[in-house]
């Protein structure tokens, strides 16, 4: 049995709030075990915790973007934070793996909300389009991505998740949806103004995400398994 009153010292070596490189990737390479409470730990620490990677210099910045989310979609604060490589400095996606995070070469700025009632209000959005499409025959599925989406969010749905850009944003009748183009435009303003880049460029590829967990088991369990799938597909 581990003793947790003993703490590795690879894992002291650690730095917060923006890892070193290299001793990240040994972490990565050390702790595989899916069970381990190290990556649980990690996730706790350096996705849900601290101030992003690309707020360092105007910390206040990302408190007020916190403050107008939780305004503008009625939640509380506390459940809203930043993941991916604009938190952490580096990417951990497998296509950019532990690259580090550049406005000049496209990353999306990746929101995560935890609040089961804004979860549920998404549910709704989703069941409504799908009977608007299948059922009431009011819309046609546009392309694809819209094609792929009505047929993939329930199993996301079923995981305790949901990703707002899944969702079509010009069905009126999605009230939850539309709460999103505005509140992005705003931020994107704000992000413009005081980080110096532009999210309303399209050649720039950036985009403001969300995506909004059930609760903070969903969470925990689905980001567990992203980084379990990550150590065992890429050679760190």
């Amino acid at each position: 049995m581990k003793d947790l009153y003993k703490i590795p010292k690879d894992l002291l070596a650690i730095q917060h709030p923006y890892p070193d490189i290299e001793k990240l990737a040994v972490f990565l390479r050390n702790y595989k075990n899916k069970d381990a409470i190290e990556i649980e730990e990690f996730i706790r620490l350096w996705f849900t915790e601290g101030v992003p990677w690309v707020f360092r210099n105007c910390p206040w910045l990302y408190e007020r973007v916190r403050t107008i989310i939780s305004k503008d979609l009625s939640i509380e604060f506390n459940g809203i934070f930043m993941i991916g490589s604009g938190k952490l400095r580096w990417s951990l996606s497998p296509n950019r793996f532990l690259k580090e995070y550049n406005f000049c070469n496209p990353s999306d700025l990746d929101f995560t909300i935890v609040n089961d009632d804004l979860f549920q209000r998404m549910k709704i959005d989703f069941e409504e389009w799908k009977e608007l499409v299948e059922v009431k025959k009011k819309y046609e599925l546009k392309n694809k991505y819209q094609k792929d989406n009505i047929d993939l969010l329930p199993q996301n749905i079923g995981a305790g998740f949901i990703d707002m850009y899944k969702l079509p944003v010009d069905i009126k009748e999605l009230k939850t949806r539309q709460l999103f183009p505005n509140l992005v435009v705003k931020l994107g303003k704000m992000f413009q103004e005081y980080l110096g880049y532009n999210f309303s460029d399209k050649k720039s590829h950036m985009k403001i995400t969300f995506r909004i967990y059930q609760n903070w088991d969903s969470f925990l369990k689905q980001n567990l398994k992203n980084l379990n799938d990550i150590q065992r597909n890429i050679k760190i």
